[in-house]
């Protein structure tokens, strides 16, 4: 049954390894694909339309990833492990809050840092970010290289409001940026209700799409719309 049984991960990806904890603790025998280059693996979730990894066949069968492996074991969820999704958001925006203090630029400082450090993370692996990015942005499906042009967007608008340097026609492009990035997520969450990842904080880290997700856009709306105002 090993050949129908089969796990792709990465190496060092946490997740993989605890669904090769799970596998082995329920005594199943697989086959352990391990991905040789970011290329392989971003084929591979092409190919099967997913946007994570690691990916588990269980009988021949796709069960999903280490929650739905979770699932089909019937595994209790370990305390705390959902909340853990949301860290890197956590810890982003407390960075950003505790340094905007620490140099005493107030909101302008923490709305201006945040929006450099989402940038920095997406720009980290570019074609992972795009990956995750397009499978619910309504322009970046349309339009790939978008994906490509976004985090350089948000760090220009970043570093223009830790300058000070706002526009009016600046202000009116970024509230329109902001505005299709929460209709993007309505669509996705609400509408069509997926169940991706989202790409707030690049293409790696385990973030779900969720009401969290207005938090991005929302630091590009709120300074602009001030401006204006």
């Amino acid at each position: 049954m090993q050949a129908q049984n089969r796990i792709y991960r990465k190496k060092m990806c946490p997740w993989g390894q605890k669904a090769v904890q799970l596998l082995d603790q329920h005594q199943v025998s697989y086959q352990d694909h391990l991905f040789d280059s970011k290329d392989e693996e971003l084929q591979f979730k092409k190919e099967l339309s997913v946007t994570t990894t690691p990916q588990i066949f269980i009988d021949g069968k796709h069960i999903g990833g280490y929650r739905e492996l979770q699932r089909y074991f019937n595994a209790p969820i370990e305390h705390g492990e959902n909340q853990t999704q949301y860290l890197s958001l956590v810890i982003l925006l407390g960075f950003s809050g505790l340094l905007s203090f620490v140099l005493g630029l107030g909101l302008k400082g923490f709305l201006g840092i945040g929006l450099s450090l989402f940038a920095t993370l997406k720009l980290m692996d570019l074609k992972a970010f795009v990956f995750r990015f397009k499978q619910y942005d309504m322009i970046a499906k349309k339009l790939p290289a978008y994906g490509f042009i976004f985090p350089f967007i948000q760090l220009i608008a970043g570093f223009a409001i830790l300058a000070g340097l706002f526009h009016p026609v600046i202000c009116i492009i970024a509230i329109l940026f902001g505005l299709l990035g929460i209709g993007s997520i309505v669509k996705s969450l609400f509408i069509d209700k997926h169940r991706f990842n989202c790409g707030s904080v690049g293409g790696h880290y385990p973030l779900p799409l969720s009401i969290l997700s207005f938090v991005e856009p929302l630091l590009l709306l709120i300074p602009c719309g001030l401006f204006l105002v």
